[in-house]
């Protein structure tokens, strides 16, 4: 469950202006970035320190594997352990690919809040009923 604060904060911080998409995934960016966008695996982990283009590479990642590999939207999960960074990858993504109608099938995130959608309408049970299946 969000609360209003992070709300706010996600709202103002959409409303700051997009920087534009490159034209191409893998133009504007340095070899290991090229590497990790064209990676031929199911998954690829983008491990580097802050400001070294971590977002840039997964949206040039998504967008490769949309319209050069054919992936489908909703095949695509991209985690990131910030909400901010969540944000600004799919405004990037929906500069880069057409709008939220490309992007919304995708499952973009924080490790929380991907979990919590996978949950969905999962019941949880309390520590009394968990004890009696046990028992």
């Amino acid at each position: 469950m969000k609360r209003n604060g992070s709300r706010r904060a996600l709202k103002k911080q959409a409303s700051k202006p997009l920087e534009a998409a490159p034209d191409k995934p893998a133009e504007q960016l340095n070899p290991e970035q090229k590497v990790a966008v064209t990676a031929e695996g199911p998954v690829t982990a983008v491990v580097a320190g802050p400001g070294t283009g971590k977002t840039k590479t997964l949206v040039a990642r998504i967008a490769w594997l949309v319209e050069e590999q054919g992936v489908r939207p909703d095949e695509i999960t991209a985690v990131t352990f910030t909400n901010q960074a969540a944000l600004e990858m799919r405004q990037r993504l929906e500069a880069r690919l057409g709008g939220r109608r490309a992007v919304s099938r995708m499952h973009i995130g924080t490790f929380h809040a991907i979990c919590l959608e996978l949950l969905g309408e999962v019941r949880l049970i309390g520590q009394g009923e968990a004890l009696e299946i046990a028992g």
